[in-house]
């Protein structure tokens, strides 16, 4: 509940800054996102992208600009590599910060 919490936040301060045009857009990087889901560190990709949804509601705003994820996508951390093609199917750019 408190990673929500602060997502949320941190989401609508960025679709302000977007909506003031001073950045086009955001992402998120967490090795979470390609832990599984009973690993405590575990980031849901779903979560992420209500958070956005939701941060964008607060900042006025209908569509979030959250645009990219950045996860660990290699053979030893399978689990990046499924939630990549998630967020491609979403729309989402993905960036593997450990291949």
């Amino acid at each position: 509940a408190k990673l929500r919490t602060r997502l949320c936040s941190t989401f609508a301060a960025l679709e302000e800054l977007v909506s003031e045009g001073k950045i086009r857009a955001y992402g998120v990087s967490s090795n979470g996102l390609a832990a599984p889901a009973s690993d405590p560190a575990h980031l849901s990709l779903d979560d992420v992208m209500e958070a956005a949804s939701e941060g964008a509601s607060r900042a006025g705003r209908v569509v979030p600009a959250l645009r990219s994820v950045q996860m660990p996508i290699n053979v030893l951390e399978p689990g990046g590599l499924l939630t990549a093609f998630k967020a491609r199917s979403k729309g989402l750019e993905v960036v593997a910060n450990r291949p």
